[in-house]
C-alpha cells in the first residue's frame, strides 16, 4: 500500500495529529547565539557587483592616499605587492608592513643578515631569567635578543632585535637620505621575523610548503598531526628558519 493510499484512510483529527508530530521531528532544538542571515548572493542579486564596486571605490581611496603620501624613492618589490592586493594599503608604512608579512622566509633571512653585521656586544652571553622579574628570556626557546637588554641596548633608531640603525618607514637602507628615524625601534621584516621565531607553529602552512610536504625527521610524507619543532639544540643558532625549524610528524 502506498503513502498516498494510506494517507486517504485517515480522518480530519488524525491526519492533524500526524502532520503535527511531523513537523515536530523536523523542528530544530536549541537556542541560536546569532540570527540567521542569508547570503548576500541571495539576498541581493546585484551583491557582487555592489562588493565589487565597493572594493573598487576603497581601492581608488586607497591609492590617492598612497600617492599622495608616496616619497619620490620607495623600494619597488613593495610598490609593487602593494598593487596587487585586493585592498591596496593607504600609506607607504602599511605598504612595508603588508610585504614582508607576506615574505616571512625573507624577513628572516634579512634579520639574521642585520644581526650578523651588528655582532653580540663584547661582555653580553644568553643567559635565563626569572619570568615576570626582568628582560631575560625564561627558556632558550625564545630568540637571543642582546640588543633588547638595557644594558645593552642601542637607543632610539636602532633596531631592539639586530642592533642596526631604523630608517624611515622601517627599512632597513637610508635611501631618503635622512638619517634614522628616532621614533622607531624596530625594523618592519624584524617584526616578522621575530613573530616567526616566537611563534612558528603561526606558520606550519609556509614551512610544509618549503620542506616539499616531507616530515624534517623521517623523511616521509607529513601527517596531518605534524607540530613545529626545532631540528636540533635552541642554542646552535646561525642557520636560516628554513634548516633550524621543521614540521616533524
Amino acid at each position: 500500500m502506498s503513502i498516498f493510499s494510506s494517507l486517504s484512510m485517515w480522518g480530519p483529527a488524525e491526519a492533524e495529529q500526524a502532520a503535527e508530530r511531523a513537523a515536530k521531528s523536523l523542528c530544530l532544538t536549541g537556542t541560536l547565539r546569532h540570527p540567521l542571515r542569508l547570503p548576500r548572493n541571495i539576498g541581493d542579486l546585484n551583491a557582487g557587483t555592489n562588493m565589487s564596486e565597493w572594493r573598487a571605490a576603497k581601492n581608488r581611496q586607497a591609492l590617492a592616499r598612497l600617492n599622495k603620501a608616496l616619497p619620490a624613492i620607495f623600494p619597488a618589490p613593495v610598490l609593487r605587492h602593494a598593487l596587487q592586493r585586493s585592498l591596496i594599503p593607504a600609506m607607504p608604512r602599511r605598504a612595508v608592513d603588508s610585504y614582508w608579512r607576506a615574505h616571512p622566509i625573507r624577513a628572516d633571512r634579512l634579520a639574521r643578515g642585520l644581526a650578523v653585521r651588528s655582532g653580540a656586544p663584547a661582555s653580553w652571553t644568553w643567559r635565563l631569567g626569572d619570568a615576570g622579574r626582568d628582560d631575560l628570556p625564561s627558556s632558550f626557546r625564545a630568540p637571543p635578543a642582546p640588543f633588547r637588554e638595557p644594558a645593552f641596548a642601542r637607543g632610539a633608531g636602532f633596531c631592539c632585535v639586530c642592533g642596526q640603525p631604523v630608517y624611515r618607514f622601517a627599512w632597513h637602507l637610508d635611501l631618503w637620505q635622512r638619517g634614522p628615524n628616532l621614533n622607531a625601534a624596530w625594523h618592519a621584516a624584524c617584526v616578522v621575523a621575530w613573530d616567526l621565531w616566537s611563534s612558528p607553529g603561526d606558520y606550519g602552512r609556509l614551512l610544509k610548503r618549503v620542506q616539499g610536504h616531507s616530515c624534517a625527521e623521517t623523511g616521509g610524507r607529513l601527517w596531518k598531526t605534524a607540530e613545529v619543532d626545532h631540528r636540533f639544540r635552541c642554542f646552535a643558532c646561525g642557520a636560516s628558519i628554513a634548516k633550524r625549524l621543521g614540521r616533524r610528524c
